[in-house]
């Protein structure tokens, strides 16, 4: 939850293009909006974003894209799409959570601003936690409580056992249940989906 100057909703949306159009957080590549942003509010504190983690020995595409996306000053003629910011923590091969400022010039306003940005990372395919990561970080605080709540009774977790952890929820027994998709997880507790601007 960010705590600082709220961005109204156009200028949000312009600097997530931006962002995603540098970085290469296409829907395609397995990213996506959330937060407040994906919740439809007027404004938003921040944008924050998932994206898969690498597999394998696969390369950290994202991890590069950030590492190479800030302009260094147009040394030696380079004219790749380049944005304006810093890295505030967290960014390295594998990253699990990565904290950003970005500065951003509005295309059609020309209003300036820093936009803080987080970008939280999953396991990908059948055996990962896409779905759960994307309804902890679309929120509010409340609706992912609420979830907790009944994934714990749907799954008989005991009281006195976290029902997610690392990343994970778990089972009655606290072993990692995946969680590919968001309409998985609420099959899963014997609730419709329920759309991100009705999250209460």
């Amino acid at each position: 939850m960010s705590h600082g100057p709220r961005l109204s909703r156009a200028f949000a949306a312009d600097a997530a293009k931006a962002a995603c159009r540098v970085w290469g957080m296409t829907s395609e590549a397995g990213c996506r909006i959330v937060g407040s942003f994906r919740r439809n509010t007027p404004d938003v504190g921040d944008l924050e974003f998932v994206a898969p983690l690498p597999v394998d020995d696969e390369t950290d595409w994202l991890y590069e894209e950030i590492r190479d996306g800030f302009d260094a000053g147009g040394l030696f003629g380079d004219t790749t799409p380049k944005l304006a910011g810093r890295i505030i923590s967290g960014v390295k091969r594998g990253f699990l959570l990565a904290t950003i400022e970005l500065d951003h010039i509005h295309v059609g306003t020309g209003e300036v601003a820093t936009v803080p940005i987080q970008i939280h990372r999953y396991m990908p395919g059948d055996k990962g936690n896409r779905g759960w990561i994307e309804i902890l970080r679309t929120g509010p605080t409340d609706h992912g409580r609420w979830f907790l709540a009944a994934w714990s009774k749907a799954m008989g977790v005991p009281f006195d056992r976290q029902a997610s952890m690392f990343g994970y929820l778990r089972d009655a027994y606290g072993g990692q249940v995946p969680t590919p998709t968001e309409e998985g997880c609420y099959e899963r507790i014997k609730s419709k989906f329920i759309k991100p601007e009705d999250r209460k």
